[in-house]
């Protein structure tokens, strides 16, 4: 479609909307008294479980990089097989601190 196209379209469509809805009312207080009659925002809460279950997954991640790590070091090669490993360590650190990180965000 040309540009000249589109623009003839919008302004149809908004002649079309004008003419079968109603206009809103010119009162100045609409916002505020809409905004004020919201809820208030809920803190985000974090249960307890919530906070052992991250807690126990990063520590069960930190031993194993040790662990993997030190397998490494004893057998003095790094193959393919070890950086798949480490790489999915890693994906599993970056979901364990975005995971811990969500409930936090507002």
């Amino acid at each position: 479609m040309k540009k000249e196209n589109i623009s003839d379209l919008d302004n149809e469509l908004r002649r079309m909307l004008q003419q079968e809805l109603p206009e809103a009312g010119s009162d100045e207080w609409f916002t505020r008294k809409v905004m004020n009659r919201l809820p208030e925002k809920q803190p985000s809460s974090v249960s307890w479980i919530e906070r052992l279950g991250f807690l126990m997954a990063g520590i069960v991640l930190i031993v194993l990089w040790v662990l993997f790590g030190r397998s490494i070091v004893s057998s003095s090669a790094l193959t393919v097989a070890d950086l798949l490993v480490y790489g999915s360590f890693f994906a599993l650190g970056v979901s364990l601190a975005v995971g811990m990180l969500r409930p936090f965000r507002n």
